[in-house]
């Protein structure tokens, strides 16, 4: 792959946030976009704690829960206006039930989660990136 040029691009939730804040920021007028990321954000963090979510859900999947988990959470703070809905249907009327039903499965076990990465678990994540880097330093281009 590296003599023909060719690259991978895997997704990830995080590739889908500006599209989904800007999906909610279309209805929402005065919405503080940057606080909704920052719920989103930690809600994908707990999600790759949660280390099997990334392999039983797509990233869309994984998204729009955190999503929901955000605006959830900016509702129960009181950072919505009265114009913003929490019910995620509202914003994305075209979604089948099936991808309801996985948004579900993820919000459950991410609103009882409440761990934080343990110190030997980021080193251990930090070593691994090190020894990926090493024997390819041509990805550390594209940082």
């Amino acid at each position: 792959m590296k003599a023909l040029k060719f690259q991978l691009h895997v997704y990830s939730p995080l590739d889908l946030i500006d599209f989904l804040v800007g999906v909610v920021r279309e209805q929402v007028q005065d919405l503080n976009t940057n606080l909704l990321k920052a719920k989103i954000l930690e809600q994908i963090i707990k999600v790759y704690q949660i280390e099997q979510f990334v392999f039983l859900y797509t990233p869309s999947q994984i998204a729009l829960a955190c999503l929901d988990l955000a605006l959830c959470k900016l509702s129960e703070e009181g950072q919505l206006n009265q114009a913003a809905s929490v019910d995620l249907t509202t914003y994305f009327p075209d979604l089948e039930i099936s991808v309801w039903d996985k948004v579900g499965d993820i919000k459950s076990p991410l609103k009882t989660f409440a761990g934080a990465p343990k110190p030997e678990q980021v080193t251990k994540i930090r070593q691994e990136l090190a020894r990926f880097h090493m024997k390819h330093p041509e990805f550390l281009k594209n940082i």
